[in-house]
């Protein structure tokens, strides 16, 4: 069977400064995965960020989308979006394999030797692993059972807290 993962990243990615400060003005990147070729854009930043393989131009939730194979396919950056302690993220994920493992979204740490932030599916739900800067793991949170309809998620964490 062919799986594939339609991955429609309208990443937001926020380190907060202040409870009370608009959230736009925190905001590291905005990736709407529309572009048909070149680079993936940072809508809102500068973290432009390389595809490895998805197609790009499929149909998405919103315009196009990327379709991840499943397998190897990912979008990469420079940026080092795993070393905070406070991050939201927020994106829209169709699958058509529910069942098989797979990585849906991945944030290392800036050495890249490990997942401070892991979305994955794991027997039909969908899991969140979180690694603190101390090292300790949040193992499996669940998030939700998986669908094949499009999916929306936001993440917060904050200090420990999701």
């Amino acid at each position: 069977m062919d799986k594939k993962i339609y991955l429609l990243l309208i990443l937001g990615l926020f380190l907060f400064s202040s409870v009370t400060a608009d959230l736009i003005d925190d905001q590291t990147s905005y990736y709407k995965l529309d572009e048909t070729s070149g680079a993936v854009i940072d809508s809102h930043g500068t973290n432009d960020g390389t595809n490895y393989g998805a197609t790009r131009g499929v149909t998405g939730k919103v315009n196009n989308g990327f379709d991840f194979d499943g397998s190897n396919d990912y979008v990469s950056n420079s940026h080092n979006f795993g070393d905070s302690n406070e991050i939201s993220l927020s994106f829209w994920v169709k699958t058509d394999d529910v069942n098989s493992e797979q990585v849906i979204l991945g944030l290392q740490d800036s050495v890249g030797t490990r997942y401070n932030f892991l979305v994955k599916i794991i027997n039909g739900k969908y899991l969140l692993f979180v690694t603190d800067e101390n090292l300790n793991q949040i193992n499996g949170e669940i998030i939700k059972s998986v669908s094949t309809n499009w999916e929306h998620f936001v993440i917060t964490y904050n200090n420990g807290e999701i």
